[in-house]
């Protein structure tokens, strides 16, 4: 994994089920990374409104207010913007433009692979690296 990720990495994961917030823990607690946990889009919002949060890892369907729809708002209104990345059970293209077109940076399909959450990671260090956002 990159340089670039540090376990001091803000890091926020959009997840309403409990069992698969626990695997994304442990794959990130791998890592020597920490991760805070909201519970739909709307947590979401209120802790970004308190902490600055460099990549949001975000399930697409929630109760309250999804990803795509969190996603948009985030885009509109939050002034330091984080790195997006989709978490869905759905691998279809169309799925992929939606979340891009919603303002996602990045794709990851369920269930939860470590190694795509690796190459998620570093998709994320190379392109803070390379270009500025």
């Amino acid at each position: 994994m990159s340089q670039n990720i540090t376990e001091n990495l803000p890091i926020l994961l959009a997840e309403d089920d409990i069992v698969s917030q626990k695997i994304f823990t442990l794959f990130l607690k791998r890592l020597g990374l920490k991760v805070d946990i909201a519970n739909n889009g709307s947590e979401v919002l209120k802790m970004l409104a308190l902490k600055p949060y460099e990549i949001i890892f975000t399930d697409i369907q929630m109760p309250e207010m999804d990803g795509i729809a969190t996603t948009q708002k985030i885009r509109r209104e939050i002034e330091n913007q984080p790195w997006i990345i989709a978490l869905t059970a759905n691998a279809y293209h169309e799925d992929r433009l939606r979340c891009i077109d919603a303002g996602m940076n990045d794709f990851i399909t369920k269930p939860l692979q470590f190694e795509n959450v690796i190459q998620a990671l570093n998709r994320y260090a190379q392109q803070v690296t390379f270009s500025p956002r």
